[in-house]
């Protein structure tokens, strides 16, 4: 059976369904009790059966009545564990439906239990906990009773809870606390009492863990009972004063009156309450936390809102048997009929005929665990289960206008066309008292086309904008973005909201403009601009939108753009983190200083790079600041910033700085700075700061080597300035031509500046050649062969260039004569002869020409002495070789080669003087990776020349000629591979400075990590 059918089946059967039931009893039922499955049937006032519904079993419950003796009321706890059963003659009985034993109640004897207050907070599977009885003859009495059927104490609560009357019948009891109940000490608990036309509430503060504790302590021992009537009842704070009540008029005083409330269960607290009494049927609600809480009198708890008189059919009254309650019906049990009342307005909802059923119906039960209602006679069980019993109390809601009520119940059911009513019928009347917000939120559940939807706020002008806003956003948080078409409907909604707020903000400006004043504070609309703007981005920054939102941030930056709107455009950015949108919006707005801060704040050198040109211009010493500061810039990326610098004076002295400073950090650190940066620094101190110019190039010394920036750049910069006669930078372009070693450029400028700069360029040349050779490390022998760097000639050209300058210009020959001595002996007296003029006197040559002689002298004796020396070593080395032509080494059989470890004289081998012995073909294997390139080669063309005297083809030919070739290189060989010892010989000595790996096996190696 489809959704469909069986919607509209239930709707013919009514809300309650009745339900078919197979039972065929052993006698007359007289009563019949059913909780959480659990089912007990009295018959023919002696027998009971207990039936677990849920596995259909049965069982037989026997009980010791006497012969004539009845049962008169079956009482189970909603749990369905615990039952007592009374009879006529005041015999009691408990059952533990878990066990099944039954016990007699002793201390109950000649007590008729018409009603109990079950405890469905503490009671166990063990015990009842405390619980509340009623008698026949008005008697409360508060006992605990556990699963053996042991009483732990009994304690009369009241007997004359109705003054006045004797024997006036408990006919219900209710016990419930009047909070959701907690493990705390103390709870206020509430007892409704209902005995003919009177209704009672106690209530009172309560310590049921203690009654507890106290209970379990005494119960077993031989003077429980003893000491348990010394005990107070729990529920003795119940009865202080004297109650009242809840009270009708009537003469006959067996006309039903019982109490019924809704919920039952544990953790649950009644909320409603009807009450069948002789006047009628009254309709309540209790409020467990209203009323005196210091007294016992609780009757504020209970609250009559309105009684249905019983009907009079025939001239007599038409009286309710039995009575029971669910959520919004009371139902109502007649001797010919099954009602259902509406709690909301009292009306039939339900009724249905037992005419067909046996005329005898005894009465009603309702199981508050399944919801289902029994209805038995003599002979029958009927069962009724509710079918959408909300089915027209969301129409009573909608009449009275409770419409979440009514929202709440339609929401529930399976046919959707009442909700959608109920939401169609709110949303004209929010709409109607223009309240559009409201009406956004309802319309937002509805089944109506979202167009027409949006009609009815459009519609109603800027009045209903709020709510339009509304309904788009919460359109937008429901959308399930599946396809690339709800990305579409998406974006365009968020547009669409974001220009409604951006259309109100520009509203409000203009109004607020045009509306006030000149001089009023209502003229600056500020207040309304700034609480519009939060709210719009209290809905761009809500996490449901975040996403399509940062998707859709170009266009809403142009929205916001064309409504002028740069706060708001700022705020966004500032929102999504766009901080390339940060800067450019504070930029459009001339605020450098706060794009400055920002640009700062990310410490990212690409965005310093990006925007120092746009800003430099306007905040160059914060720019300058800020460089400083960030670690991770470049210099030399922001050359293109600086080369702007020209434009102001203050540009200028901050982009010197800058370099300034740049320059001396990466001396300090030993880094390598730009060539570029270190160019524009010449060129700008050319240009406006020549007197620190030489200062610079001093900072970095001489050697052309060590120096950051380029030499022929700085000489061209200065040669123009120099050549423009703008400023004098003589002095500099001297010093760029030592750096760059052009030493005679340098003497030929600083001689009309200065002899002694002149001189102090000339004797650079012999510094540098000091500092060449001192920045090599290289062995001794290499320097006495080492070419002098600049030669002696030269030396003597430039001297002489000075010479003649000091000759001809200052016409000074001491002054020349004393050059002899500052060249260090380069210049000779013969040198300079030929340039005085032919009439100077001798006396200026006199003491030059002795010193010549002397020195020459000098020369021939040390030369005769360094060849006396060497004829003594050639005779020294002549008798070594004579020497070495009888020397031998004793070869002993034990002796191993080094590199095989196997013996030297089992093939051909070396002997080193050393005492090292190595195999022919070890040695040959283990040399050749310390050969240079030269020897590789040569080794080469010895093994290929070996190799083609020794083929197999030729070996029998082998002439004298050829056989003198093999011989020959194999000479050759030998005397490559004996050069020396490769444990302790020079290429030992020399492979402690050789590279582990050679450039192509790095390469390589590297490329594997």
């Amino acid at each position: 059976m489809d959704r469909s059918q069986r919607t509209s089946r239930d709707r013919d059967a009514g809300i309650f369904a009745k339900l078919n039931v197979k039972f065929n009893p052993k006698g007359t039922v007289t009563h019949l009790n059913v909780q959480n499955q659990i089912m007990l049937i009295c018959t023919n006032g002696q027998t009971l059966q207990m039936i677990k519904l849920q596995r259909n079993e049965e069982s037989s419950i026997p009980l010791s009545l006497a012969l004539h003796d009845r049962i008169s009321a079956v009482h189970l706890d909603p749990t369905g564990r615990h039952a007592l059963i009374s009879s006529s003659m005041g015999d009691n009985y408990y059952l533990s439906t878990k066990t099944k034993a039954v016990k007699s109640l002793k201390r109950l004897k000649n007590h008729e239990i018409t009603a109990v207050g079950w405890n469905l907070e503490l009671s166990k599977d063990t015990d009842t906990s405390f619980i509340v009885l009623g008698t026949s003859k008005g008697i409360l009495m508060e006992t605990s009773i556990n699963a053996s059927g042991n009483m732990s104490y009994l304690k009369t609560l009241t007997s004359d809870l109705v003054k006045g009357k004797n024997a006036c019948e408990v006919t219900s009891l209710h016990l419930s606390p009047c909070s959701e109940y907690s493990s705390e000490a103390e709870a206020r608990w509430m007892l409704l009492v209902c005995v003919p036309s009177q209704l009672f509430c106690l209530a009172g503060v309560i310590n049921p863990i203690a009654r507890e504790s106290t209970a379990q302590q005494v119960v077993g021992t031989m003077f429980s009972a003893t000491m348990l009537d010394q005990t107070v009842a729990t529920l003795q704070a119940l009865f202080k004063e004297k109650p009242r009540s809840l009270s009708v008029s009537s003469k006959q005083e067996n006309l039903p009156s019982t109490v019924v409330v809704y919920p039952v269960g544990k953790n649950e607290i009644p909320n409603k309450f009807v009450w069948l009494n002789s006047s009628g049927i009254a309709f309540g609600t209790l409020d467990p936390s209203g009323g005196d809480p210091s007294s016992s009198d609780a009757l504020d708890i209970v609250h009559e809102e309105v009684s249905v008189p019983h009907k009079m059919i025939d001239g007599r009254l038409d009286l309710p048997m039995d009575v029971a309650l669910t959520e919004h019906h009371a139902l109502l049990l007649y001797p010919d009929r099954f009602v259902a009342l509406s709690l909301l307005n009292q009306k039939v909802m339900h009724e249905e005929l037992l005419t067909n059923e046996s005329l005898h119906i005894v009465g009603m039960t309702r199981d508050s665990a399944s919801q289902f209602i029994w209805i038995y006679t003599e002979s029958s069980i009927l069962k009724y289960r509710p079918v959408d019993e909300t089915r027209f109390i969301w129409k009573i809601y909608l009449d009275r206008g409770e419409y979440s009520k009514a929202i709440k119940m339609t929401h529930a059911m399976e046919d959707a066309r009442p909700h959608q009513l109920v939401l169609k019928k709110l949303a004209d009347k929010q709409i109607a008292e223009k309240n559009y917000e409201a009406a956004a939120r309802t319309l937002i559940s509805s089944a109506e086309s979202f167009e027409s939807i949006l009609l009815k706020f459009t519609s109603a002008g800027s009045a209903g904008r709020n709510g339009l806003k509304l309904l788009l956003e919460l359109k937008l948080k429901e959308m399930d973005i599946v396809t690339s078409e709800d990305k579409k409907r998406r974006d365009l909604l968020i547009c669409w909201l974001v220009q409604l707020f951006l259309s109100e903000m520009a509203e409000a400006r203009r109004v607020g403009l045009d509306a006030a004043p000149l001089d009023s504070p209502e003229r600056h609309p500020e207040k309304n601009v700034r609480q519009l703007r939060d709210q719009l981005f209290v809905f761009l920054n809500n996490r449901a939108f975040r996403e399509a939102v940062e998707v859709n941030k170009k266009q809403i930056y142009e929205l916001m753009l064309k409504h002028a709107d740069h706060e708001s455009q700022l705020e966004l950015a500032k929102s999504l983190k766009d901080h390339t949108k940060v800067i450019d919006t504070h930029i459009h707005l001339q605020n450098y200083e706060a794009a400055l801060e920002v640009v700062s704040v990310q410490e990212d050198p690409e965005l310093f790079y990006q925007y120092s040109p746009l800003l430099f211009p306007h905040i160059p010493k914060k720019m300058f600041s800020a460089w400083t500061k960030n670690e991770k810039i470049s210099p030399a990326k922001l050359l293109p910033t600086l080369y702007k610098c020209h434009a102001s004076e203050e540009m200028r002295n901050a982009a010197m700085y800058y370099i300034k400073w740049a320059l001396s950090k990466a001396k300090k650190e030993k880094s390598v700075v730009d060539k570029q940066m270190q160019n524009f620094f010449i060129s700008l101190l050319a240009n406006y700061k020549p007197e620190q110019l030489l200062p610079y190039f001093e900072s970095y010394g001489k050697l052309r080597r060590e120096v950051p920036y380029d030499v022929e750049f700085a000489l061209r910069i200065c040669l123009e300035k120099d050549a423009e006669k703008t400023v004098d930078l003589s002095r500099c372009c001297v010093f760029l031509y030592c750096v760059a070693e052009m030493f005679e450029q340098a003497v030929d400028r600083a001689l009309p500046i200065d002899l002694n700069l002149a001189k102090q360029c000339v004797k650079m040349m012999d510094e540098r050649s000091d500092a060449e050779i001192n920045s090599f490390i290289l062995p001794f022998s290499d320097f006495e062969d080492r070419p002098q760097k600049y030669s002696t000639e030269m030396k003597r050209r430039i001297w002489l260039k000075i010479a003649r300058y000091v000759i001809t210009e200052q016409k000074d020959v001491e002054a020349c004569m004393n050059l002899l001595k500052e060249s260090n002996n380069i210049l000779k007296i013969q040198d300079l002869l030929p340039h005085f003029p032919q009439f100077t006197k001798i006396e200026h040559f006199k003491e030059p020409l002795c010193a010549s002689l002397k020195d020459h002298s000098a020369k021939i004796q040390e030369l005769q002495r360094e060849m006396r020396e060497a004829a003594e070593v050639a005779n020294e080395i002549r008798g070594d070789m004579e020497k070495l032509k009888t020397k031998f080494t004793i070869i002993k059989p034990a002796d191993k080669c080094e590199k095989c470890k196997e013996k030297a004289l089992t093939r051909p081998f070396f002997a080193f003087a050393c005492k090292h012995f190595y195999h022919r073909d070890c040695l040959e294997k283990a040399i050749q990776p310390t050969f240079t390139q030269e020897e590789k080669d040569s080794y080469n063309v010895i093994k290929g020349g070996l190799e083609r005297c020794r083929h197999p083809q030729r070996a029998a030919d082998l002439n004298n000629k050829e056989f003198e070739e093999w011989a020959t290189l194999n000479k050759k060989l030998e005397q490559l591979l004996s050069s020396s010892c490769i444990l302790c010989g020079p290429k030992m000595i020399k492979s402690a400075v050789r590279p582990l790996l050679t450039e192509e096996e790095y390469d390589r190696e590297l490329e594997t990590w």
